[in-house]
C-alpha cells in the first residue's frame, strides 16, 4: 500500500514539475518569437530603438523608456511631433518635441526642439537631413535593456538560457516513463524461489 502511494505522489509531482516546465518553456518561446518579429519590423521599417536616460519628456515618456522612432526625411516632419536628432558634436541622440522647422541647404532643415519638461528651447537649432520620428514608446524597457548590457545581466542572461536548455532536456515524463521501464526489468529479472 506504501508503495503505491509513493508512486501515486511521485506521479503527482511529475505531472506538477510537467505543467511548470512547459509553462516556463511556452513563455520562453513566446518572449523569442516576440523578440524576433520586433527586430524585424524594426530592421524592415527603418525603425530604431532608444533608451530615453532624461526626464526632458516627462510625464508623457518617462525616463528608462524604450522610444521607436521610425527614420525619415526631414522635410516631412511638422512642428508638434516628437522627433530624435543627432546632436551637434556627436553628443548621442536627443528626443524632444518639433518647435518650428524651417529650410536650410540643400535637403536638411532646421529644427528647433524642446523637451515637454523644459521651460525653454534647446539651445540651437539642430540642421538634419534625416529624424527619428516618434512612433511609440515602451515604459521601463529601458532601465531592463540597460541592465542586460552590465556584466549582471549578462550572467544572468546565460544562466537563463542554460537553465531553459536543461528545462527542455529535462522531461518529467521521459524520466517517468524511464524510471517506470528500469523498474519493471527489475521485476522480470529476480530470480524465483521455491521449495
Amino acid at each position: 500500500m506504501g508503495s503505491y502511494r509513493r508512486s501515486r505522489h511521485r506521479r503527482r509531482a511529475l505531472a506538477v514539475l510537467g505543467a511548470i516546465r512547459s509553462a516556463l518553456l511556452t513563455l520562453a518561446g513566446a518572449a523569442g518569437a516576440i523578440s524576433i518579429v520586433v527586430f524585424a519590423i524594426c530592421l524592415l521599417g527603418n525603425i530604431r530603438p532608444l533608451i530615453v536616460v532624461s526626464g526632458s519628456m516627462e510625464p508623457g515618456i518617462p525616463v528608462g523608456s524604450v522610444v521607436f522612432s521610425q527614420v525619415v526625411d526631414a522635410r516631412e516632419i511638422r512642428a508638434g511631433e516628437v522627433v530624435s536628432v543627432e546632436r551637434p558634436r556627436g553628443l548621442g541622440l536627443i528626443t524632444h518635441r518639433v518647435v518650428s522647422v524651417e529650410p536650410a541647404d540643400g535637403d536638411a532643415v532646421s529644427m528647433v526642439l524642446r523637451g515637454d519638461a523644459n521651460d525653454s528651447d534647446d539651445p540651437q537649432p539642430y540642421v538634419v537631413t534625416s529624424a527619428g520620428s516618434y512612433r511609440l514608446h515602451v515604459p521601463w524597457l529601458g532601465f531592463v535593456s540597460a541592465w542586460l548590457q552590465t556584466t549582471s545581466g549578462l550572467l544572468f542572461a546565460a544562466s537563463a538560457a542554460v537553465g531553459l536548455v536543461a528545462l527542455y532536456l529535462l522531461d518529467p515524463q521521459r524520466m517517468s516513463a524511464t524510471q517506470s521501464a528500469g523498474a519493471s526489468g527489475r521485476r522480470r529479472r529476480e530470480p524465483v524461489r521455491g521449495g
